[in-house]
């Protein structure tokens, strides 16, 4: 197993870009498969299992330090909620956060009218 590490440590720099990309990907896919309602459960733990290792022995095999793991973190979370707001856009939805508002009373009604479809 030493040899392996200082094999890694020989090729590769300890001193790599800002933010991981491995952790940026792993984070990504995780992330990706844990918000799908579609995707069982022991595939979902499967994939987080392995995003953790991978996020873990990139810091613990000193390729990057803690800053770039939790950079790369940041950066799928942000890109995740932008994603979101571009999704109900394009669906024509109100954001999260306007959609969880208390509707006035009435106003399902007035909203199931308006979408209901045009008689012809």
């Amino acid at each position: 197993m030493e040899r392996l590490v200082l094999s890694v440590y020989g090729s590769d720099n300890p001193v790599n870009c800002f933010p991981s990309t491995h952790v940026l990907t792993s984070y990504f896919i995780m992330r990706a498969f844990n918000s799908d309602r579609g995707i069982r459960r022991p595939l979902k733990i499967a994939v987080s299992t392995m995003a953790i290792l991978i996020i873990a022995s990139t810091v613990l095999l000193k390729q990057h330090v803690i800053l770039d793991a939790v950079g790369a973190i940041l950066v799928v979370e942000a890109l995740h909620r932008i994603a979101d707001r571009v999704t109900a856009a394009v669906r024509g939805k109100a954001g999260v956060r306007q959609s969880r508002r208390r509707l006035p009373v009435g106003s399902v009604q007035a909203y199931k009218r308006a979408k209901a479809p045009i008689a012809e």
